[in-house]
């Protein structure tokens, strides 16, 4: 962990992790409202939505690499970290803040993977969690009919 101004761009990379994961929830809760007929039915959805993206798709994410993760893994770990914004957040949080080590011998994997255009590339991702659900739930609004 870095103190003092050193650790600054960490800090807004992940301060700029945290807010992104925060607005692409807010974007899928969006589209969940849109999308269903009730407010049950949307709680519903978004409790589903939250469990499959936190809990999940961590396992998912985990057999993957176990079956397919042999040999040369950056591209495929970047790939698995794109599609969840959660562990996106989260593990561009912790290799911007210097806290890679916590995370052992995948860290290093990670800190290897998200150097250069990968943390970039996550940030995107986490953009277009936000962008892709609130145009879905802007053109299924349009088309309802009230």
């Amino acid at each position: 962990m870095q103190a003092g101004t050193d650790g600054f761009g960490g800090f807004l990379a992940a301060s700029i992790g945290a807010t992104l994961v925060g607005l692409a929830g807010l974007g899928v809760g969006v589209l969940l409202g849109v999308s269903t007929r009730t407010r049950a039915a949307a709680t519903g959805a978004a409790l589903a939505a939250w469990f499959a993206a936190a809990v999940l798709y961590d396992l998912a994410a985990i057999l993957v690499l176990q079956l397919f993760g042999s040999g040369d893994v950056d591209g495929l770990l970047v790939a698995l970290l794109t599609l969840n914004p959660i562990d996106g957040a989260r593990t561009l949080g912790l290799v911007s803040l210097g806290a890679d080590v916590l995370l052992g011998p995948t860290g290093a994997a990670l800190e290897h993977a998200l150097g250069g255009a990968g943390g970039a590339w996550i940030l995107a991702s986490l953009a277009a969690w936000l962008v892709a659900p609130l145009g879905v739930a802007a053109w299924r609004f349009g088309r309802r009919d009230f």
